[in-house]
């Protein structure tokens, strides 16, 4: 109960420390990060616009792990992304995203797949990827942010390649 107790403590100072540091810092620091207004900007909006049409099966998710639901929850969750105010809360709507992915196939993938007689019952990353980039472009998050996530990646992927950060 104890650590319970401190892991929800060390939680909620982080949160307060989060919001008390990087909400009034945020303008400053999306300036400081590379531009997201590229030429490909918007050739990537276009594309996944068009994208949206496309099947579960198109986009490689396996028949038998087509959902009848169409991942909604999961496309909710992603949406979150839009209305979190901190890198947490981002990473937290991530983490749901993920969780409603699991939670659909657990409560109505699965079932289907064992009145099938389907052996291979379990959600690896060859078939979580598929779904995962399916509920992206279905997803309401398809905006300057996306670009913006990718800079911020390609950024630190530079960062973290850096020779002067080896030992």
């Amino acid at each position: 109960a104890d650590w319970w107790r401190a892991c929800y403590l060390i939680f909620l100072a982080f949160t307060v420390i989060e919001e008390a540091v990087y909400l009034p810092l945020k303008r400053s620091i999306k300036r400081l990060l590379p531009s997201s207004s590229t030429d490909r900007d918007p050739l990537v909006r276009k594309k996944m616009k068009q994208f949206k049409s496309r099947t579960q099966i198109q986009w490689g998710i396996g028949e038998t792990f087509v959902s009848q639901l169409g991942w909604e929850t999961a496309i909710f969750e992603l949406s979150g992304l839009e209305r979190a105010q901190t890198p947490s809360m981002q990473l937290n709507a991530l983490v749901r995203c993920c969780k409603a992915i699991f939670a659909e196939f657990k409560n109505c993938v699965l079932p289907s797949m064992k009145s099938k007689e389907v052996k291979n019952t379990f959600l690896g990353a060859d078939n979580l990827v598929p779904i995962f980039v399916y509920v992206l472009c279905q997803s309401k998050w398809i905006s300057d942010r996306m670009s913006r996530m990718y800079c911020i990646m390609r950024t630190l992927l530079v960062f973290i390649a850096s020779p002067n950060l080896s030992p």
